[in-house]
């Protein structure tokens, strides 16, 4: 697999934002791609980001606290998550513990794929505000009573529930928070997101007409392209499971077009 066969239109266009379309960058980056095949897109953009980001100081040079939760959180930011790490564990002897730096620490081991660490540092802080924060990381890894325990009333908190509740089986609580998390009112992505899941539960009842009609909603509210793709998507799945081949092969051809 050659450096150009990975280079994609969402790359190269990634690349081009982080680097600022600096060539010298751009040739770095091939010659990644050249030597090593095997990584991944997301690492070559991390790799990408640590060579643009601001010169660091000298390692003799110890950042203040003030300093490395700015330069945390700017690094957060740019998307290199590798780097927040690196600047609180220099600076900070326990940042888990340390209030400027222990909710950038649970952030940057989120970016970072470090889920159970994140979940960990989170629960140091046992802040209630978080509770959704947490029930997020705990349906992702897996734990949805622990998931259902943690979330919040929140539109947020209330999706991460139906959607663990749906993965334990129990269609008729899961339909209940969706209602209740669009009783928040809440914006277009979580509005999208709620009717979405309820679109799921009608399928898990065997109605896929319902489950159409439910994904069509979420659809007509969807403006975002990974927003549009989704509800697509999810759309495709009904129409399929109902009969609709034709139908569905649409919808996931518009969901490959929006993403």
């Amino acid at each position: 697999e050659s450096a150009g066969a990975r280079s994609g239109a969402s790359l190269a266009s990634a690349l081009h934002e982080v680097t600022g379309g600096r060539a010298g960058w751009f040739a770095l980056c091939a010659a990644d791609l050249a030597r090593h095949p095997e990584i991944s897109d997301a690492e070559i953009l991390e790799r990408a980001r640590d060579r643009a980001a601001p010169i660091e100081p000298p390692a003799s040079v110890r950042r203040t606290r003030d300093q490395a939760s700015r330069d945390a959180r700017r690094a957060l930011d740019d998307g290199a998550a590798r780097r927040a790490l690196r600047i609180l564990g220099e600076t900070f002897d326990e940042p888990e513990r340390d209030p400027l730096a222990s909710e950038l620490l649970a952030r940057a081991f989120e970016a970072d794929g470090r889920l159970e660490d994140a979940l960990a540092v989170l629960e140091g802080r046992g802040e209630d505000a978080e509770r959704t924060w947490r029930a997020r990381l705990a349906a992702k890894l897996g734990r949805y009573e622990r998931a259902l325990a943690e979330a919040g009333d929140d539109a947020e908190g209330r999706a991460v529930a139906a959607a663990s509740a749906l993965a334990l089986g129990r269609v008729d609580d899961a339909e209940a928070f969706v209602r209740a998390g669009l009783a928040t009112q809440p914006d277009a992505p979580e509005r999208v997101r709620l009717w979405l899941l309820m679109s799921d539960a009608a399928l898990r009842r065997g109605d896929p007409s319902g489950a159409v009609s439910q994904a069509r909603r979420g659809l007509e509210q969807a403006t975002a392209p990974s927003l549009r793709a989704e509800a697509l998507s999810r759309l495709g799945s009904a129409q399929a499971l109902g009969g609709d081949p034709r139908a569905a092969r649409e919808s996931y051809e518009l969901a490959l077009e929006a993403a």
